[in-house]
C-alpha cells in the first residue's frame, strides 16, 4: 500500500497538491499512504450526517458506484481555502 502512494506521489508530481480529501470509504488507506509520501495532511469528508458538526460545512451529494445509494458527504469549511490545491 506504501508503494500506492509513492504512485500517487510520482503521478501528481507537479501539481501543487496542498492535501489529500478524501470521502469515509475504502479509499481512505490509498490517501493516508499518499499523503505520508507528499507530506502534505489528509482530510475526510463524512459520509452520514453528523449530530454535532451542523454548521460552516460544505455538502455534496455523493452516489455510491455499487449500491447506487445517494448520500450527502459533508467537510468542515475551515479544512480547505482558496490556497488548498488537492
Amino acid at each position: 500500500m506504501y508503494e500506492l502512494g509513492g504512485a500517487f506521489k510520482r503521478l501528481f508530481a507537479d501539481a501543487g497538491v496542498t492535501r489529500i480529501l478524501t470521502v469515509e470509504s475504502s479509499g481512505i488507506a490509498p490517501a493516508v499512504m499518499a499523503g505520508l509520501q507528499m507530506d502534505v495532511p489528509v482530510v475526510f469528508a463524512r459520509k452520514h450526517k453528523s449530530l454535532t458538526l451542523v454548521d460552516n460545512l460544505y455538502t455534496a451529494t455523493v452516489i455510491h458506484i455499487r449500491s447506487k445509494l445517494a448520500t450527502i458527504s459533508a467537510l468542515i469549511v475551515g479544512l480547505l481555502n482558496r490556497t488548498t490545491r488537492s
